[in-house]
């Protein structure tokens, strides 16, 4: 049926969160990493349990010095066994590494999210703009619809042989499904332009005055500007000190 066709708008695909985000992308490439090394060291765990699984087949274990002065071959299940021992400790520090991208991940999905918005957001209002349209035609018809039916029963005319349609999922005609949707793409829209108006304001140059001076500053933002002034407070410069002893500490584990 013509009416559930596939339009061409159907083809566009949105951007992946790691495409619209270079350190969601930076993390993911991460998780993979440590993914791939997690599995190689599994495998060299596994063999090397093979070997010490196997010389433990080959009957009492003696010291290495013993078995020189014997002449047998040495025991290799110790050094075997030490090499095991190294690689667990690697595989723990390979899943503690994971725990924490897992956590980055989580935090960097919201910033990334905000970025893949912001690259859909024409599309999105396209897509909306269509559905508002196609439910004003399909208000339009209903109109002619019901104004046809009042027609009817106003002549008393038993219609029941043309098989009268139930709109009734539609609702009422002035508070129904379609006024209130198209109400809301209008508050949508009047939002969306008292925040560009307000976006705009905000770019004018601000200049701040201090206690003592006086300092300018070319972002506009008032929360930037903000965290600019904690950051070069007393308060502000102690905060960094902590925070770059903290991560010293953090990587020195």
């Amino acid at each position: 049926m013509a009416l559930l066709k596939k339009k061409e708008a159907a083809e566009y695909r949105i951007p992946s969160l790691a495409e619209a985000s270079p350190e969601f992308a930076a993390l993911v490439q991460k998780r993979a990493d440590l993914h791939t090394l997690q599995s190689k060291l599994n495998g060299e765990l596994r063999d090397v349990q093979k070997q010490i699984d196997a010389a433990g087949d080959k009957g009492p274990r003696v010291s290495a010095r013993i078995a020189e002065l014997l002449g047998d071959e040495a025991d290799s299940a110790p050094m075997l066994r030490k090499q095991a021992a190294d690689i667990r400790a690697q595989l723990a520090d390979v899943e503690a590494a994971l725990e924490i991208v897992f956590r980055r991940l989580d935090d960097a999905k919201g910033p990334a999210s905000t970025a893949v918005c912001q690259i859909v957001k024409p599309e999105y209002g396209k897509r909306v703009a269509a559905v508002a349209k196609a439910l004003e035609a399909l208000a339009e018809a209903r109109a002619g619809y019901d104004d046809l039916r009042n027609q009817f029963e106003a002549e008393d005319v038993a219609w029941t042989s043309l098989i009268p349609l139930a709109l009734g999922f539609l609702g009422d005609p002035r508070d129904g499904q379609i006024p209130r949707f198209m109400k809301e793409v209008r508050g949508r829209a009047m939002f969306e332009k008292a925040t560009s108006k307000r976006t705009r304001l905000t770019k004018q140059s601000r200049r701040i005055k201090l206690p003592g001076k006086s300092e300018a500053y070319a972002d506009t933002d008032p929360i930037e500007i903000a965290r600019e002034l904690r950051a070069k407070s007393r308060l502000g410069k102690r905060e960094a000190r902590l925070d770059a002893a903290s991560r010293k500490v953090a990587n020195g584990r």
